[in-house]
Order: structure tokens, then sequence, then C-alpha cells
């Protein structure tokens, strides 16, 4: 072979080895990573998730995201076990209180620390601060904030004026117990009582936000032993069923269902997701500060979106994370006409005359009462309140079908908990 030939051959070579390179290159430049955000919503809340995520991969063209829903389960948390044991973990996905401490405490969510320390175009303080406590354990932060509910007294104005009672202001559960009782009315005569003062129900959103209330507690901080049997919450407890049983100002109906819209109850607990449904009723209504019995107080809840620990793109997925979350997320949710389902967790918005002014209702008493909010029983920070309230809410319904004394079940409740929970 002569010299000039083998420089042929090696040139050729050459020239193959750099159009694969190049073709290479151009099919790497072309590729686009894939992530899966997962949700558990429906109807309007599922179009403003696939809103912003349209948006999202119009600003990050390297990125394709596929929205799953997740329907499976008390919000989703069966149809996320499903993926995981499957091996179909999406990237992202939308949890909420209960369901979030139990995920992070298993190790299936991504800490987020170290992004929001080294991302110096994010800022966590823009979000309310029980909005972060909510997506946080122990001092790591494991989600980002989506929706925050508190829960505060609705009250027919309607009737209170029907009764010539003045409306709700620094009150106590003293006075909401006299109001209840001038409200509870027999209407057509048959001895029974067609509209009552309050109502409540069995549900823990009902019972937890008004424990919050009263000196009271049903757990430790940080959710690791259980007081059920304690003396001061079966007094609560016993009290709070009285409160049907005795005072006879609430209906006997476990569930609470729509009195309220039917102006069967006059007062009724509920968070800022509730006002939307409000919006056809003929009476007039509005939010007051929840009552005060030894102290005052509520619950919170929050909605958050979370990076599965097992991801491949985690910098991409925070990208995505921060998106959904932050000032181009919420600005999309208020251009697709953002109703009236929760607080926004970022001060600007929740702060703003969209939230405050929506449906002419006092919202600022919802931000208010972040303030004093506790930690809802189904967020316990063990990651067992979903699983708790699993166990209670059969036993204590029983209790409300068929009146009985509340100790026995509350002690068997407590026995129960330590045993299949591994509490304390």
């Amino acid at each position: 072979m002569t010299i000039n030939h083998t420089r042929k051959v090696k040139c050729m070579l050459t020239i193959i080895v750099l159009l694969g390179m190049s073709f290479l290159f151009s099919l790497n430049a072309d590729a686009k990573i894939k992530l899966t955000l997962a949700t558990w919503t429906g109807g309007i809340e599922t179009t403003y998730i696939e809103t912003i995520v349209g948006e999202f991969m119009k600003a990050n063209p390297n990125i394709e995201v596929e929205v799953v829903l997740a329907h499976g389960g008390p919000w989703g948390r069966d149809k996320y076990l499903v993926m995981w044991s499957g091996g179909t973990v999406p990237d992202l996905l939308l949890l909420n209180s209960g369901n979030f401490e139990n995920f992070a405490n298993r190790g299936m969510l991504y800490p987020l620390n170290d992004f929001v320390k080294n991302d110096p175009d994010f800022d966590l303080d823009k979000y309310f601060p029980v909005a972060i406590e909510g997506s946080s354990l122990f001092g790591t932060l494991y989600g980002l904030p989506y929706d925050v509910s508190n829960h505060v007294p609705y009250y027919n104005k309607d009737l209170f004026d029907q009764q010539g009672l003045t409306e709700p202001g620094d009150w106590t559960w003293d006075d909401l117990i006299a109001k209840a009782k001038k409200l509870t009315k027999d209407i057509d005569g048959d001895g029974l009582n067609d509209v009552f003062g309050l109502g409540i129900s069995a549900h823990e959103w009902y019972w937890d936000s008004i424990k919050s209330q009263f000196d009271a507690p049903l757990f430790n901080e940080d959710g690791t032993e259980v007081y059920a049997d304690s003396q001061a919450f079966v007094d609560f407890m016993t009290w709070y069923y009285d409160l049907t049983l005795v005072e006879c100002v609430a209906p006997y109906d476990a569930w609470g269902g729509d009195w309220f819209i039917d102006q069967r109850v006059a007062i009724a607990t509920f968070g800022p997701w509730y006002r939307p449904g409000l919006e056809a009723v003929s009476f007039s209504y509005d939010v007051a500060v929840p009552a005060k019995g030894t102290r005052r107080g509520t619950v919170y809840y929050v909605d958050q979106f979370a990076i599965a620990s097992s991801t491949e793109y985690p910098q991409e997925a925070w990208e995505l994370l921060k998106f959904l979350t932050g000032e181009e997320g919420w600005d999309l949710k208020m251009s697709v006409g953002y109703g009236g389902r929760a607080i926004p967790p970022l001060r600007e918005y929740g702060m703003s005359n969209a939230f405050l002014d929506y449906w002419g209702v006092s919202n600022h008493i919802f931000l208010e009462a972040l303030e004093y909010s506790d930690r809802s029983v189904a967020g316990l920070p063990s990651g067992v309140g979903r699983e708790f309230l699993d166990l209670w809410w059969p036993r204590m319904w029983e209790a409300w079908v068929t009146p009985q004394p509340l100790r026995p079940i509350l002690e068997d409740i407590q026995t129960t908990a330590i045993r299949e929970l591994g509490l304390k």
C-alpha cells in the first residue's frame, strides 16, 4: 500500500468519525428531557396545572412534561404507592397534608434545602411561613406549597338579622353558644328544630379546628405521642359532642352536608375552599374570626408539589417545581380564572385584591388566622396522621350515630394507635 493511499484511507476514516460525531451531537441537541408530573386533582384544578405546565415547556423547550392523573385512594395516595411499587414513579407529584408527611418519612421525596441555598434567584420568604412549615419536616424542606387552607366560622347574616343578633366580633365560645341557641328554631311547629345555630360533624376539619381553641392536645408536637385518653381531651370531645346531644344547638348529622347552603344552619366551620359553592346562594353571609375557648386557634392544611427522590433529573424537576408554585404559575392561575379554592401561599397573591375581594367576604380573616393556625392532625410530622384518622373515623362515627360514653372509645383508639402505628 502506498503512502498516498494510506493517507487517503486515514482521511476517509477521519471524515466518517467526524460525521458520526456530528450526527450524535445533532441527535443529542434535539433530545428532550422528559419529566412526569402526577396530580390527584380533577376538573378546573387539572386545567390550571396543565396550563402552567404548557407555559413551562414553551419557556423550556428542552424539557417535555407529561401530566398524569393519579386518581386512587385519599388524594392520590393509593395510586402513588402503586406507581412506586410498579416502578413508574413520577418525577413530581402533588401531595397534601397527610400524604406529604407520610411520603417524606418513607424517604420517597427529594430534599430541597440545597436547591434553596444554591439558587440565587429563589427566595423562600415570599411564601407565608405556615405554607413552608407545612411543606417541611424536622428542618428539611421537601416540597413547595401550591395551596394553603385553614378553617374559620361562616355565618348567615340574614338569619342573624332575623333574630336581632349582632354579628360576630371578638367572640368567645360562650358568646357563640348563646347566639346558636337563639338561632335554633322549630319553624313548622312539629316539636322538632328545623334551623340550628351551629353546624358540626364527626369530620376532623370541624373538631380538629375547634380543638385548637382549647388546651386539649391530642398529640405531642412531633406526632409521636398520642393523648386520646387524657382527661383534657376526653372532656373536650364530650363537650363537642354535647353541643348536639345536650345543648341541642347543632343538628344530629355526622357528615355536616349542605346544611349551611340550605339555610338550616347559621354558623359552620369551613376553609376558603367552601366559598365557590356559595356563589349562587340567595342569602348574605360572611366569615368570622374563630371563637375563643381558652385561646384563639384553628388548623391549616397545605397542598404541595414535591420531587420524587428517585428522579433522574433533579435540577430540571426543581425548575418545574419553582415554576408551578412561583410567580409564573400564580400569574397563570389568576389569568385562567382562579377561583376561591384556597389561600395563595405566595404573600404577593394572598394579599392581592383578587383574593381579598373575592365575593365580598372578609377574606382578610383567613390571612390573619394563619398567624394562629396549628398543623392539622392529618399532617402530623411523624407521618401517621392519615392512618390515625383511618382508625379514628369509624369509632367516632359510631359514637355519633349511637350516643354513648366517649371515654371507652377514646381509650380503645389510644391502645390501637399505640399498637398499630407505633405511637407512645
